[in-house]
């Protein structure tokens, strides 16, 4: 039967592929092992019998459709039956497919199939449609169809693509998505017409499956592809109302994992632990329908929305009905973390929360620092952690967002507890820690006074900081806007200029999220803490002197000499009972190194009329010169003063001989041991603390400015 017999029969062959003429005179040549030459005497009629006319010229080449070809070799040429693809139907109009049975099939440890059995109506060989979970990619999709065909003896494997194509015949609909198909014939031979047009010849649409059915074919969208709703699927099904789901991960798993936890509320929550966990499962159905394009108007360019159509028919659609967002308070999430796990489904659990947003709208994302990190903020930081002893407590989800899923055989883990942070995780091995905390730091106080950076080539950096109580603080990742790595010259180094810009002032603040580069007229604005981030690396040490000094323009200081300090009759100006604005840095630059006692806020003329910020300014000066004066080898100390008119800055020289013994970089310690006496009111000498501690360091302790 020829082109336009079949062409008149059937709706289905009319979308196909089958019927588009792009075949060269050398294609079929090919296909039907001749000479081209021989073709165009076919043409003239010199063949044993009628050679089919081309449909189209292009270029003035003749042109056949491979309906018209594959129609030769079934009429007239039996032995060439293996290059007919088995998509292509044996005969015209076949009667409907016969649905013969369906399985489970494990591929490989992360992938299941639910393979449909079908009996075409044209009397060749059953086909078995596969259903992959998770749903796959073109290139993925290919090696299922390639690997099920090796195993199970059938004519050919289609697995449905996570891929859609609107290609088609004269009979598609304009604008109609089906889903592109991956197949595998096992009995095929077809010569190669060539690279590229191999591709064209082997890329399939549910069109073709469904022309050679000639019935609607089940059709899960991405999110449905539920394989216990699969498996159970035959003829005549009604659509279910299945739950969203990304491969065998939907919010099922999380109400299993914390199943054991909604019998007592360990943490409060604003609306009690099981209404928070249905709360919860809500948000995580609808961000996947959402997601998966299973509700109107969602999916955009990947998961775009396919309508039912010849020969395709959802067979499922989701339980999320209302286009309405939903939403779960932080404190509910947080909540969940509290709460006890069932560890065969926590696994699951967390991921499905993590995939859907639940967990990163309000944690970090999961930190790892080298267990022997030598700073000294993270030797105070880790000193304070607190074990955990309780085996339930060890089991609350927060421990379990945590690859500790895979440390529970690990003997060296240990479990810990931060007494001044509410929702903070830790898990510690012989070699790590592992981190899960909240994304803000709201339990931080008052102004930034130092920060350390850790270096670790293998993890992002980690960055402690300690605030205006003295408090150390691992800073979480705020954002997931990438890496704050430093020594290069890169979007780290300037977010990481950024952050610690932000948080300044205060360390519980919410830092900006804005893109890390900044162009004025084609040119980065000027940041000096941004290039010695650039041209340093970790690890580092910075005092918030150093920070405030990086982040002042050297050029807009200019320092003038008042004289000797108190020893020379130096007199300061009407102390202040509070000093809140000063703090304490080190010039390490210099030689001998200066102290720097630096000051935020207005003043006025600092060689007329002081205000009050610079009356508080030069009492702090004072404080720690005297204590200076202290140390042994000083014989007197210049105060050079500058500023303008957001900053002011004191430096402290010490005169003498005098020489530090530790080296310059670490005796940032120094200035902030001379800052605390001064707001405590004793001495150095009263401090012999403070002398053992300076010799401590070592000049792997900071980095350098």
């Amino acid at each position: 039967m020829g082109y336009i017999a079949r062409m008149a029969m059937s709706p289905y062959a009319l979308q196909t592929k089958w019927y588009e003429p792009w075949l060269t005179v050398d294609h079929v040549a090919t296909i039907l092992s001749v000479k081209p030459q021989t073709i165009r005497q076919y043409l003239a009629g010199t063949g044993a019998e009628p050679f089919p006319q081309p449909q189209a010229k292009a270029d003035g080449r003749n042109q056949w459709s491979s309906a018209s070809i594959y129609d030769f070799i079934l009429g007239n040429r039996p032995q060439y039956l293996s290059r007919v693809p088995r998509l292509y139907p044996r005969i015209v109009d076949p009667p409907p497919a016969q649905f013969l049975g369906s399985e489970i099939m494990q591929i490989d440890h992360l992938h299941r199939a639910a393979l449909h059995y079908w009996q075409p109506g044209d009397g060749h060989g059953p086909i078995i449609v596969a259903y992959v979970s998770p749903s796959t990619s073109s290139a993925e999709a290919q090696w299922f169809s390639e690997k099920i065909a090796a195993e199970r003896r059938v004519s050919s494997v289609i697995v449905p693509e996570n891929a859609i194509t609107r290609l088609g015949g004269s009979g598609v609909p304009n604008g109609v998505n089906t889903p592109a198909v991956a197949v595998t014939d096992t009995a095929t031979d077809a010569p190669s017409l060539g690279e590229h047009v191999d591709e064209v010849v082997n890329m399939y649409t549910w069109r073709e499956l469904a022309n050679l059915l000639r019935t609607d074919v089940p059709y899960w969208p991405p999110g449905l592809d539920d394989l216990a709703a699969i498996d159970a699927w035959r003829p005549g099904s009604p659509v279910r109302v299945v739950r969203p789901c990304i491969g065998e991960m939907s919010s099922q798993s999380l109400r299993a994992a914390l199943s054991v936890g909604t019998a007592r509320n360990p943490q409060p929550t604003s609306t009690g632990l099981s209404t928070a966990i249905e709360n919860a499962c809500r948000a995580i159905d609808y961000r996947v329908s959402v997601d998966r394009g299973l509700l109107p108007g969602t999916g955009g360019l990947v998961y775009p929305h396919i309508p039912d159509q010849l020969g395709l028919k959802r067979a499922a659609v989701s339980v999320v009905t209302d286009s309405d967002p939903v939403t779960v308070a932080d404190a509910d999430v947080l909540a969940l973390l509290h709460a006890p796990a069932a560890l065969e489904h926590a696994h699951h659990g967390v991921l499905i929360g993590g995939v859907t947003g639940l967990w990163p709208a309000v944690m970090s994302d999961c930190q790892i620092i080298d267990r022997d990190s030598p700073g000294p903020l993270y030797r105070r930081w880790r000193d304070r952690l607190t074990p955990v002893t309780d085996l339930g407590q060890r089991r609350v989800l927060g421990f379990l967002m945590l690859p500790s899923l895979g440390l529970q055989d690990d003997p060296s883990a240990e479990y810990f507890h931060d007494p001044e942070r509410a929702h903070c995780w830790i898990v510690e091995t012989s070699t790590h820690v592992y981190i899960a905390q909240r994304r803000s730091l709201p339990e931080a106080r008052g102004r930034l006074q130092r920060v350390e950076i850790r270096d670790d080539p293998h993890q992002e950096p980690a960055i402690f900081v300690e605030d205006e109580g003295g408090m150390v603080w691992l800073l979480p990742h705020f954002t997931a806007a990438g890496s704050l790595r430093v020594g290069r010259d890169g979007a780290g180094p300037r977010r990481l200029a950024r952050l610690l810009t932000d948080l300044l002032d205060d360390v519980s603040a919410t830092p900006s999220d804005d893109p890390p580069y900044h162009w004025v007229d084609g040119v980065e604005e000027p940041n000096a803490l941004r290039d010695f981030l650039i041209s340093t690396s970790a690890p580092i040490g910075l005092s918030r002197a150093d920070l405030l000094a990086l982040l002042d323009d050297p050029e807009a200081v200019s320092e003038v000499l008042i004289g000797p300090c108190a020893t020379c009759g130096f007199e300061v100006p009407t102390p202040l009972a509070e000093l809140p604005h000063s703090f304490v840095g080190l010039d390490a630059g210099s030689d001998p190194p200066c102290v720097l006692v630096s000051a935020r806020g207005h003043f006025n003329d600092v060689c007329d009329v002081p205000g009050q910020e610079f009356a508080a300014l030069m009492t702090d000066a004072h404080a720690t010169a005297c204590n200076l004066l202290q140390l042994p080898d000083i014989e007197h100390i210049n105060i050079n003063i500058g500023g303008r008119e957001t900053h002011m800055r004191v430096s402290l020289e010490p005169v003498g001989s005098w020489r530090p013994k530790a080296s310059p970089d670490a005796l940032r310690g120094l200035a902030e041991q001379l800052r605390r006496p001064v707001l405590d009111g004793r001495g150095v000498a009263e401090d012999q603390a403070f002398v053992d501690d300076i010799s401590q360091f070592n000049d792997e302790d900071f980095g350098t400015k």
